[in-house]
């Protein structure tokens, strides 16, 4: 019997000295983490207001890759990482007039692809985890040259 009561004194310290130890204290400073900038994009597209869904933005090396959806139509950009005027043209085998960024509108499921031909894009915010900025462009289809149109365009990428 004194076996018995021995070893439930033991158990019964045990469990008080690991709850003491597993106590939290109050006056914990460690800062809690900064709340990210929501993910969003919004543009006009031949004079209409449209608001896209961000699918997916990943940094890759030296770029963010993005995908957005518009129900069925999508644009994908590349951007790189860093702050500025960046170029968008149709140039891409020219080293002098090469695009800096890289814009590509699609309709219906991507059954008629848009290609930047000109515009510009400005970062104003471009870190390893949020890049933001506007951008207008002008996209043609090829070959039967239709033209589409994506002005005041708004973005905030989380990755």
């Amino acid at each position: 019997m004194t076996i018995f009561y021995n070893t439930l004194r033991i158990a019964a310290l045990a469990v008080l000295v690991s709850a003491t130890a597993c106590s939290s204290k109050k006056d914990d400073t460690t800062p809690a983490p900064a709340a990210a900038a929501p993910t969003s994009i919004s543009w006009a597209i031949n004079g209409a207001k449209v608001t896209g869904t961000v699918s997916s933005a990943v940094l890759s090396r030296d770029s963010v890759r993005v995908l957005i959806t518009d129900g069925s139509n999508r644009i994908r950009m590349v951007i790189p990482l860093r702050t500025g005027q960046l170029r968008l043209s149709t140039c891409s085998q020219c080293a002098q007039k090469a695009p800096d960024a890289i814009v590509t509108y699609s309709t219906n499921n991507g059954t008629k692809i848009f290609t930047q031909a000109n515009g510009s894009m400005t970062v104003s915010n471009s870190t390893s985890r949020n890049t933001t900025g506007i951008f207008s462009v002008l996209s043609v289809s090829y070959p039967s040259q239709d033209v589409v149109t994506l002005m005041d365009g708004k973005f905030s990428f989380n990755y």
